[in-house]
């Protein structure tokens, strides 16, 4: 008869192994269902805040696009709007009613005009930003700057950049023969035909 040597382990560390397996598996288990809820809590909310982020934005564009279209419809009203500028456009009727309004709403840049004979008068809102300015080569503390281009009688065009301080006061006037910008090109121009 041969004796089987087996080798038995005590019964104790075969009660820990098992109780250890069963906490590991146990937290596995947790920490896989802990993530997925996580995960889905985290996209539910997620969804939620860029809903409510597009339900803003998108009523802040609708209140823009409606102050802009009152805007535009008012500018009609003003007389002496359809009145083509001459040189800077300084004089021009529509230029107070311009610089006011974007004064008023401050996230509008710039506000323009244009005629058939390819005139064209805009004013721009550099707010004194030195970024802005120096894009548009304005001095220093230019509030805002008119840009009109006017056709003179042997049919060429001439551009004058005029520019404002704070208080609307002439800082500078630079001018600028045969611009290459003819406003009747633009799809705002043709649209408003």
């Amino acid at each position: 008869m041969t004796s089987l040597n087996t080798r038995r382990f005590p019964f104790y560390i075969s009660i820990t192994t098992l109780v250890v397996i069963i906490i590991v598996v146990l937290t596995g288990v947790f920490l896989w269902i802990n993530e997925k809820e996580s995960s889905a809590v985290a996209l539910d909310l997620a969804d939620r805040f860029f809903s409510e982020v597009n339900e803003k934005m998108a009523e802040r564009y609708r209140n823009a696009l409606e102050s802009v279209a009152v805007l535009a419809g008012s500018a009609t009203l003003i007389p002496g709007m359809d009145i083509k500028p001459i040189d800077e456009g300084l004089s021009h009727p529509g230029l107070e009613f311009m610089t006011r309004a974007l004064e008023h709403f401050e996230y509008l840049h710039s506000l323009y005009m244009g005629y058939n004979d390819g005139t064209f008068m805009q004013v721009t809102a550099t707010r004194g930003k030195d970024a802005l300015n120096a894009k548009l080569h304005a001095p220093e503390d230019t509030w805002f700057v008119v840009r009109t281009i006017i056709t003179v009688q042997d049919g060429a065009s001439r551009q004058f950049w005029s520019f404002l301080d704070q208080h609307r006061d002439l800082m500078f006037v630079r001018l600028e023969f045969s611009p290459s910008y003819d406003p009747r090109q633009g799809p705002w121009y043709r649209k408003a035909l």
